[in-house]
C-alpha cells in the first residue's frame, strides 16, 4: 500500500514507485499520451525532441507550474483532473495570443509514497487534454518531490506572423470583452471548501461548478477567431478579471471604464451565489482560473467577432471600452464610476496562498 494515505478515490494503487525507475515512467507516457503527429519528426524518448516549424509562422512559447496545496488540493480534485487541468492552464497562454498549441512538454515532482498507477492516472489526465487540444507531448522530466505534486507544462504552438495577440495593443475607442462566463472556478472551489454543506444545490448546478473548477477549458478555438477578425489585444484570465484588466493597462498605457452589470456570469454561479450571500461579481473579478479571454476590439470589427466566437461556442461580450485616461475605472453596482478594485490571485503578494 502507498505509504502515505490516500482519498477514497485512490485506494487500490498499491504499486510502490520505489520498484521503478524513470525509464518506467517514460514509457508510462508514451503509454498515456496520443501518438505524435506529422510536425513532430522524433517526440519523447531521446536528449531532445525535433519538430518541423512552417518558416512562414511564429513560434510561441509558455510554460505553466501547478504545486500542490498551492494550485490544487488532492482532497478535490483527482490526480487525472490535475493532469487534465496543468495542460488547460499552459494552453490557455496559447489561446491568448492567437495562437494553435502544438506541442507540450510536461515536468513532474512526484512526492514520498507515489504509486506508480498514481503516476499513471496524472498521465491519463495529461492526455485527455492532449486529445481535445490536439497536442502531441514531446518530452518532459521527472523527479522526486520532498513534499507534493508538482507539475510543470511547456507548451509550443505556431501563429501567423501577423496575428498574434498581444497584451498592449489596446487603444482608446476600443470595446473591452469577455468569451463565455467569469467567476465559475472560484464559485465551484467555494463549494468544495464546505460551502456545499451551508446550501441546498441541484445535482445539475452542483456538477456544473465543479466542472468549472476542475475542468476548465481553454479558449484556443476563439482566440484564433479574435486574432482574424483584427482584436488589438488580448489577455487569459487565468488570476480574475480585475488583474487581467490591470495587465492589459500596464502594457498599452491606457485605462478602461468598465460597466459591472455586463459582466457575465453562470446562471449556476449567481443562484449559488445568492444562496451563499456572496457575490459572483467578486467571484468573476477577483477569483480566476476561468480560462476565458478578455480582449480589445475596434468597434468595426465586433459584429464579425462575435459572430465567429459564438460559432465555436464561446459567445463574446462586451464590458467596456478602452480610454485614454490611464486609469482602470468601472460603473459599480451602485452606478457610481469610480477605481475598479484591485484583486486576484498573486502568488508572492498572498503567500502562496492555497486553494
Amino acid at each position: 500500500m502507498c505509504a502515505r494515505s490516500i482519498p477514497a478515490y485512490r485506494k487500490g494503487l498499491d504499486v510502490p514507485m520505489s520498484m521503478f525507475r524513470e525509464g518506467d515512467l517514460i514509457r508510462l507516457w508514451q503509454e498515456r499520451v496520443p501518438p505524435r503527429e506529422a510536425d513532430t519528426l522524433l517526440g519523447i524518448g531521446d536528449d531532445a525532441a525535433v519538430l518541423r516549424v512552417e518558416p512562414t509562422g511564429r513560434l510561441l512559447v509558455s510554460t505553466d507550474m501547478m504545486m500542490e496545496d498551492v494550485h490544487f488540493s488532492l482532497k478535490w480534485m483527482s490526480i487525472q483532473e490535475v493532469g487534465f487541468k496543468a495542460v488547460s492552464a499552459a494552453v490557455s497562454d496559447i489561446a491568448a495570443m492567437g495562437g494553435t498549441p502544438r506541442h507540450i512538454l510536461a515536468s513532474v515532482g512526484l512526492p514520498p509514497g507515489t504509486c506508480l498507477q498514481e503516476a499513471g492516472a496524472l498521465y491519463d489526465g495529461v492526455g485527455e487534454a492532449c486529445r481535445l487540444y490536439g497536442l502531441d507531448m514531446v518530452g518532459g522530466d521527472t523527479v522526486s518531490s520532498p513534499k507534493g505534486w508538482v507539475i510543470d507544462v511547456v507548451v509550443l504552438g505556431t501563429a501567423a506572423a501577423n496575428r498574434i495577440l498581444t497584451r498592449g495593443g489596446g487603444r482608446p475607442g476600443d470595446v473591452i470583452a469577455v468569451t463565455g462566463s467569469l467567476g465559475g472556478a472560484a464559485a465551484g472551489l467555494d463549494w468544495l471548501r464546505g460551502g456545499g454543506e451551508q446550501v441546498v444545490t441541484t445535482p445539475e448546478e452542483r456538477w456544473i461548478l465543479l466542472q468549472m473548477h476542475r475542468k476548465p477549458v481553454a479558449q484556443v478555438a476563439a482566440g484564433r477567431v479574435l486574432a482574424e477578425v483584427g482584436a488589438t489585444a488580448c489577455d487569459d484570465v487565468t488570476d480574475g478579471l480585475a488583474a487581467e484588466l490591470r495587465a492589459l493597462n500596464q502594457a498599452s498605457g491606457y485605462g478602461c471604464l468598465i460597466e459591472s452589470e455586463r459582466i457575465p456570469t453562470h446562471p449556476a454561479v449567481r443562484n449559488y451565489a445568492r444562496r451563499r450571500q456572496k457575490s459572483a461579481l467578486d467571484w468573476a473579478l477577483f477569483g480566476g482560473d476561468d480560462y476565458q479571454l478578455v480582449v480589445c476590439i475596434p468597434p468595426t470589427r465586433l459584429a464579425a467577432a462575435q459572430a465567429g466566437c459564438l460559432a465555436v461556442g464561446a459567445p463574446l461580450t462586451v464590458i467596456g471600452r478602452v480610454i485614454d485616461d490611464p486609469g482602470l475605472l468601472w460603473r459599480s453596482p451602485a452606478g457610481v464610476v469610480e477605481e475598479l478594485p484591485e484583486g486576484g490571485f498573486d502568488h508572492f503578494a498572498q503567500g502562496g496562498a492555497g486553494p
